[in-house]
């Protein structure tokens, strides 16, 4: 097995808070509103989808030899993905049951009737994992769109290394993808469409061919260029533009590309292995996966008990809003945790080896 590479874990980690921070923004006053970078932190699902290409190409890509590896290879990811977002949906049908039953007996109907976006037509196309394929809303857990495209984008990573089984045959598919997607986005990479398929497609297959380029082009990257890939891919996200979208995943790739290749005692990775910002990436797909239930229970209880304000655009004051955000990340990383511990690692014990 390959050595896991920490620091790539800990970005992970990182951006999985990132965009933690961002479904949380829509909540506060002051603490988060004017913070462009967290504003624009929905880009960083793009960082996700890149990290996830070099990942998944770093541990597969000389495991899958045949149609029986392939099989193994997508139970696998689905092990790994669907059992947490199956858990996350239930959560989400149970509150809009909840929203219900206080409409049925309250006569009080919200900003939307119970099961009017969240009906079973959704409930059903999240149930099979298409609702980023099928449907233009975000439904139920709204952050899981990104796992439905990217669970059959690994179908078709899996077939291009089945059948271009040489090294320069997969890049030159991976490429040729990355250019197809990025016509057909034209810069329009938004928080999700009905081209996020396409959106994933791009990031996954340039994370892809990260790695397959560092197997082939063994050079040292120096500690400049590095540091300059990370002041860059900050510089895009803070100025986030139509036409940067597209730019965002390339200059991540570089970024990735930068740290594998360079020195394992550069600063910077000396940070990134800090344990615990290993054990932030270690339980981010928790925190991706459960933090925006968590926001939407609290958001529910403040207006409920009184101290959060609906009619508002922010629901909270300056000092309510902060303590409220610190205790929801509190929250969301210790469910993660105990997601991880106590269900992630057991269901992974099911995983196929080949």
């Amino acid at each position: 097995m390959k050595e896991k590479i920490y620091y790539l874990e800990s970005l992970r980690g990182l951006a999985a808070i990132t965009v933690c921070l961002f479904h949380f923004r829509f909540s506060s006053s002051i603490f988060l509103i004017n913070n462009t970078f967290i504003q624009n932190g929905w880009i960083m699902v793009d960082f996700f989808f890149v990290l996830s290409g070099f990942v998944i190409s770093y541990g597969y890509k000389d495991k899958l030899i045949n149609l029986n590896n392939l099989f193994s290879f997508q139970f696998n990811r689905f092990i790994r993905l669907y059992p947490l977002h199956l858990i996350t949906l239930l959560l989400f049908l149970n509150l809009e049951f909840l929203q219900f039953a206080k409409e049925y007996f309250t006569g009080v109907i919200g900003e939307g009737a119970a099961f009017t976006n969240n009906n079973f037509k959704n409930f059903f196309l999240n149930f099979f994992l298409v609702q980023a394929l099928f449907n233009n809303d975000l439904t139920f857990n709204n952050p899981s769109w990104s796992i439905s495209t990217e669970f059959f984008t690994y179908l078709l990573y899996g077939l291009i290394i089945i059948f271009f089984k040489k090294t320069y045959s997969s890049i030159l598919i991976f490429l040729c993808i990355v250019i197809l997607t990025s016509l057909i986005l034209k810069g329009e990479i938004q928080y999700s469409n009905q081209l996020s398929i396409f959106r994933c497609m791009f990031s996954f297959f340039l994370g892809c061919i990260v790695c397959y380029s560092r197997d082939i082009i063994k050079i040292s990257i120096n500690s400049f260029f590095v540091y300059l890939s990370f002041l860059i891919s900050i510089y895009l996200i803070l100025n986030l533009i139509n036409i940067q979208n597209l730019f965002l995943p390339i200059s991540f790739s570089l970024l990735i590309f930068s740290l594998i290749s360079s020195d394992k005692d550069l600063l910077i990775k000396k940070l990134l292995n800090n344990n615990i910002l290993i054990f932030i990436g270690k339980i981010s797909y928790g925190i991706y996966m459960i933090h925006y239930f968590v926001w939407i229970t609290i958001e529910q209880i403040t207006v409920l008990i009184g101290i959060g304000d609906p009619s508002k655009k922010y629901l909270y004051e300056p000092i309510l809003g902060i303590i409220i955000l610190l205790i929801g990340l509190f929250t969301i990383i210790f469910l993660s945790y105990l997601s991880y511990e106590f269900f992630e690692k057991k269901i992974m014990k099911y995983r196929k080896r080949f």
